[in-house]
């Protein structure tokens, strides 16, 4: 994919300079896109003449898993299911981009639904591309933002459906342009998902009668429904049920047409939902100290740090250090007190921040952990309680990594945290909270009574079905647009069209 990554110890000066050349070399740590093809599903290698991936946005592993194996979901309990690990941060937008790019956020330079960039913040207070948050109108930018092709441009008729990202398609493949930004707030503020999911059902069917070539579709209200309730609540349940009978007349439909058996179906989610308790008010508590910059408000004078959440469950922390350009480091911080009253607040799990020498230290309440690449392989080291529950140190490959942390309580972790600061706009500090917990007590509308964005097992872990056999677990998300070339007969590398 990428060329091999390698050890790197650079100066201050070298590494705020430094972030192209890390941001293309973070992908080598992976085997060619041929080795995650198992053998188990090199099938039909010459390829599904269709091919349709359809998110259901908040989807748990262990909710979906349990209504198939209940009967309640008979048209999903006909596809073979894998467990998957989604990104850090677990949150809408940024985990899209693995299935629709094959890359991490963190590679993309996407870190978050929300991030600032210190660069532009220091050319300009007022930059227009200083900040972001793809909750507002700023989603309008989120095609820009991605250096990316997209799959939309390997096939030839693609369709997208409620859809945040777009990047690649035509007009007219972008079938919910206009109802999306209408139906989306009507839904929100009104707590009511079941138009949206109408809408759905009634897309995927002309899908399903079309000529297009590949469909990505977003099923939307188990995650808002979420939100408003918990991840177990009668009316999230209801929402998988609707979405298990719209799946059900679309492949109908192509049934009855004779294309079923030539179109690929791939059922995914972008991250799962912990129930909360209680919201930590993290931009409160850097307020009081420095004067804070956080969404919605991002244009006070005077601030010196900032604060962007995602999910609610991670947030990146910025700092200003004199100037807001360049990264600050541990060494920067560590005399501030701040780490340590940061660990102290009800709910944190653990922190993260970039050491001068280029390793990312984790630090929990009682133990920490230094986090490195070398030589394409993952070193880690802990002294004290392990704060990522990795279970012993030295350097691994990164399916090592994924197979010791895959049923654990931080799935993936050492490999996320190094793919997340390979962005330029991530925190100085990133913060994750425990299941229970999220970092934004103020400013959402309605309250959040689910969480996600945080690296904890509930939000990580999430369902992946098809009618194509699956690779073996364990896996990862980002392996999936790969696998979805390669069964519509498309070379990962080859040329995509415009």
């Amino acid at each position: 994919m990428l060329k091999l990554l390698r050890k790197h110890k650079y100066t201050f000066l070298e590494l705020t300079h430094s972030w192209a050349h890390i941001h293309q070399a973070f992908h080598s740590m992976f085997p060619p896109v041929d080795k995650f093809l198992r053998a188990v599903y090199i099938v039909d290698s010459m390829g599904y003449r269709r091919a349709s991936m359809i998110l259901i946005d908040g989807a748990r592993y262990d909710v979906l898993s349990e209504l198939v194996v209940e009967g309640k979901l008979p048209n999903l309990r006909k596809l073979d299911m894998r467990r998957a690990v989604t990104v850090f941060p677990s949150t809408t937008g940024p985990a899209y981009l693995p299935f629709l790019t094959g890359f991490f956020p963190g590679e993309l330079d996407v870190p978050g639904i929300r991030w600032l960039s210190k660069d532009a913040l220091a050319r300009n207070f007022l930059h227009p591309h200083a900040r972001r948050s793809y909750m507002g109108y700023e989603a309008v930018f989120f095609n820009r933002d991605i250096k990316a092709r997209t799959i939309f441009q390997y096939f030839h008729k693609p369709w997208a459906i409620f859809s945040l990202i777009t990047k690649g398609l035509s007009p007219r493949g972008n079938r919910t342009r206009w109802v999306r930004r209408l139906m989306y707030p009507y839904s929100h503020f009104l707590h009511d998902w079941r138009p949206l999911e109408r809408t759905f059902a009634r897309k995927l069917i002309e899908w399903a009668e079309s000529d297009s070539d590949f469909l990505f579709a977003v099923f939307p209200s188990v995650d808002g429904f979420s939100h408003l309730y918990h991840p177990f609540h009668p009316k999230v349940l209801e929402s998988y049920r609707n979405f298990d009978r719209a799946l059900g007349t679309m492949l109908e439909v192509l049934r009855k047409r004779g294309e079923l058996k030539d179109t690929l179906v791939l059922v995914v989610s972008d991250h799962g939902l912990s129930p909360t308790r209680t919201h930590v008010d993290l931009a409160r508590f850097l307020h009081e100290r420095f004067g804070c910059l956080y969404y919605p408000l991002v244009f006070k004078p005077g601030a010196s740090s900032a604060e962007m959440v995602s999910g609610n469950g991670m947030s990146h922390i910025y700092l200003k250090n004199g100037t807001w350009r360049g990264r600050t480091f541990y060494e920067d911080i560590e005399d501030l007190q701040l780490l340590e009253d940061l660990l102290k607040l009800e709910g944190m799990d653990f922190l993260a921040c970039r050491t001068r020498e280029g390793a990312i230290l984790v630090l929990g309440r009682r133990g920490r952990a230094k986090v490195l690449s070398e030589g394409g392989r993952v070193l880690y080291e802990f002294e004290g309680e392990d704060p990522l529950s990795f279970g012993g140190s030295g350097t691994f490959s990164s399916l090592e990594v994924l197979e010791r942390t895959f049923c654990g309580e931080h799935p993936d972790a050492p490999l996320q945290l190094l793919q997340l600061f390979s962005s330029e706009r991530t925190g100085d500090i990133v913060a994750s909270a425990r299941p229970g917990y999220d970092l934004r007590a103020r400013w959402e509308f309605p309250e959040h009574r689910s969480t996600h964005g945080a690296l904890t097992k509930d939000q990580m872990l999430v369902p992946v079905l098809s009618n194509a056999p699956l690779p073996p677990e364990p896996m990862r998300t980002v392996e999936l647009f790969g696998w979805i070339l390669k069964l519509s007969g498309r070379d990962h590398g080859e040329t995509p069209t415009d």
